[in-house]
């Protein structure tokens, strides 16, 4: 468990749309995390799971699987889902988001050693659509994340100005997106193996590939204000985290 000066966060938070949290997680915490990450992740030795979903994915060009994404693991490995509910980490998102939470979703990115791809720069909301964007990500090392080896830039205050344009990235053949914002403004921040950051839905940031010869893991967990919307419909079926359900109405 961990004590911070929430009041100090909260009011880097409202400025930044970022804050570091420093370490949240002992070593042998993060080598279980490691090992059942990788356990998810792979069915069998070199053979990548089927929920696995590649990022660096290109229109009409084979998987290279050099960004990977799994979501939702907190619904498939327990103990993924009591970090995701861990009281001090609650504590503190009620700081940010209020006394009502939902778990929107968790999910571990991992970018290999050597060939670590590009995440283009963006923000979380525009794949989402939550409303209102009430929303943020933990964002918990579970490698050093280094300049060299794919740590995430952010456009510090981009939160304040709301949703900025996307467009389908590398020309349109990614099926990620891009946003229309001055990447050569983002700034990055290094995270320690164990440390972790948070971030607000609308922050832009993006992360570099990775060329170095250590990998790079991060696992991240979405945490609402209970209440929102998603594409328009009520999000009732997240898990309730702490308090009770309101309509958006009351938090906007």
């Amino acid at each position: 468990m961990v004590s911070w000066n929430t009041a100090e966060l909260a009011e880097t938070f409202r400025r930044d749309g970022v804050i570091e949290l420093g370490q949240i997680l002992e070593p042998d915490d993060v080598e279980e995390l490691r090992q059942r990450m990788d356990r998810l992740m792979y069915q069998a030795p070199g053979e990548v799971s089927p929920k696995v979903r590649d990022l660096s994915e290109a229109r009409g060009k084979p998987l290279t699987y050099s960004v990977m994404q799994l979501v939702d693991l907190w619904s498939m490995d327990e103990a993924f889902d009591r970090l995701a509910r861990r009281d001090d980490i609650l504590d503190l998102m009620e700081v940010l988001l209020g006394p009502d939470l939902q778990l929107f979703r968790d999910q571990s990115f991992f970018k290999p050693a050597g060939h670590g791809g590009e995440i283009f720069l963006h923000q979380d909301n525009r794949y989402w659509h939550l409303d209102p964007p009430h929303a943020v990500t933990l964002w918990i090392a579970l490698d050093d994340a280094t300049i060299a080896n794919g740590c995430v830039h952010f456009l510090k205050g981009s939160h304040t100005v709301g949703r900025v344009e996307h467009h389908r990235a590398m020309g349109g053949e990614s099926i990620l997106l891009e946003a229309e914002a001055d990447k050569a403004a983002t700034v990055p921040i290094e995270v320690p193996v164990g440390h972790a950051t948070v971030h607000h839905c609308h922050l832009v940031h993006w992360s570099p590939p990775n060329h170095t010869d250590r990998p790079r893991r991060g696992h991240t967990i979405q945490y609402m204000a209970a209440g929102l919307s998603k594409d328009g419909a009520p999000c009732t079926s997240y898990p309730l985290l702490r308090g009770r359900l309101r309509d958006t109405a009351a938090i906007a």
